[in-house]
């Protein structure tokens, strides 16, 4: 679990870094659109019926949460 929390925020760093030096946004811009994003999408998923789909669920519980917390 901790590779994945730092591998995301290795990602979510870089974006950042990016949106500063190729595209000129200033720092709080750029994590405030992060932000925007984040939420947007937690949105769509939550308004959806995907966690309906229970081999998707699965899936994704599988590939994001500890094993210990994920029975097979």
């Amino acid at each position: 679990m901790i590779e994945r929390v730092e591998e995301n925020a290795r990602l979510e760093f870089e974006y950042v870094y990016t949106e500063i030096t190729e595209k000129g946004a200033l720092s709080n811009e750029a994590t405030n659109k992060v932000s925007i994003l984040m939420n947007d999408l937690f949105d769509v998923i939550q308004d959806s019926t995907l966690y309906e789909d229970e081999e998707l669920r699965h899936a994704v519980m599988k590939a994001y949460l500890p094993k210990l917390l994920v029975k097979n």
